[in-house]
């Protein structure tokens, strides 16, 4: 979420990519990771509430 100016340098100087994201999003990324372990191992019913999105990964079993 936030990248000081020394560590954008280092990043430059090892040619690495870096992403800044905000925090709705960092967290809704990670949750839907989460959530998605999660429904492997069973039934789960999720509710999408105070600025939170679910985008499942896992492929539709139909």
């Amino acid at each position: 979420m936030h990248l000081g100016e020394a560590h954008r340098k280092v990043a430059e100087k090892r040619h690495m990519n870096v992403v800044i994201a905000g925090h709705i999003s960092s967290d809704n990324l990670g949750v839907n990771l989460i959530l998605d372990e999660v429904l492997k191992k069973g039934k789960l019913r999720i509710i999408p509430c105070s600025g939170f999105r679910r985008f499942s990964r896992l492929k539709n079993k139909k």
